[in-house]
């Protein structure tokens, strides 16, 4: 499939690429919630089928942190999808003692700029991705302590930077 990307908004065309979807995957899979484990090289999100218990994993996708840059950039140029999709997954639909919770994402207001992310952890390893499209920042901390370490670090960064 060979086809050009135009984000919405201002006319900028981006990079022709080409790639082979397979059939299996071309279909997709319907994933309820999803688990965003990190290391020292890599991230590593499960997308989980949480209707029945045990949870299944039913998607895996293995990221270098350098790709959660690219995603957050795709996120918001809207190449992942588009804009109206974009608003509604980032959107917090639950109040959180953070801000609010959506598909996936928080969302909260820090320094009066809107932010979304995800976070998580395990015993020896915590990861933050937040996002803040006002002011351009994205901040990814990857770290192989228990939690809250990344997002101890996550939070002094966010509430440090500059406003919109």
């Amino acid at each position: 499939m060979s086809e050009t990307n135009k984000p919405q908004g201002p006319e900028k065309e981006q990079p022709h690429f080409s790639a082979r979807v397979p059939e299996k995957v071309a279909r997709g899979v319907y994933s309820s919630a999803q688990v965003v484990i990190d290391g020292p090289k890599e991230v590593l999100m499960d997308f989980l089928m949480g209707l029945t218990r045990p949870y299944s994993v039913v998607s895996r996708v293995i990221m270098v942190p350098q790709t959660l840059t690219e995603f957050a950039n795709a996120l918001e140029n809207h190449t992942l999808l588009k804009a109206e999709y974009t608003e509604m997954l980032t959107t917090g639909k639950v109040d959180t003692p953070r801000g609010r919770y959506g598909y996936g994402f928080g969302d909260q207001t820090i320094n009066g700029s809107r932010c979304f992310g995800h976070g998580g952890g395990a015993p020896g390893m915590n990861g933050e991705l937040e996002i803040c499209p006002g002011p351009g920042y994205v901040v990814v901390v990857l770290s192989n302590m228990d939690p809250p370490a990344a997002s101890r670090i996550s939070d002094f960064i966010t509430n440090r930077l500059p406003k919109e």
